[in-house]
């Protein structure tokens, strides 16, 4: 005679169901929250990297630090800036004719594969990091 309920083999893959189930959505809102990163971070850049532009065109050179450039204030991620070459600015002899943007992705975004990116006049790269 059967009793109502499930037998240990259904409840087991039940069980085994409901975790896999679980686990893929757990993984599903691991990569969205590290995409939803990356894409903040690529705007981030985007924006700092018109404001040096429209500084250039104002004042005929990248500034030297960032602190002129309104888009990249208070922000909670700033990436690391480096004006070209050494030791130039727009008050000194020396203008700064080039610059570079350096920030990491933690993953792919579009067709940039991650790892430690640079942005700079002539384009952004990024170079996959290799683990050691």
């Amino acid at each position: 005679m059967r009793t109502h309920g499930f037998s240990l083999k259904e409840g087991i893959l039940a069980g085994a169901l409901v975790l896999a189930i679980v686990t893929l959505a757990v993984l599903a809102t691991v990569d969205m929250s590290r995409r939803s990163r990356d894409t903040v971070k690529l705007a981030v850049v985007r924006n700092i990297q018109a404001g040096l532009e429209d500084f250039r065109r104002d004042r005929a050179s990248y500034p030297a630090t960032l602190d002129p450039v309104p888009a990249a204030q208070n922000l909670a991620f700033k990436p690391g800036y480096v004006p070209a070459p050494d030791g130039c600015g727009p008050d000194l002899e020396q203008l700064c004719n080039s610059y570079t943007l350096n920030f990491t992705l933690e993953g792919q975004v579009g067709t940039l594969s991650g790892g430690d990116c640079s942005v700079g006049p002539q384009g952004l790269t990024c170079h996959q990091v290799k683990a050691k």
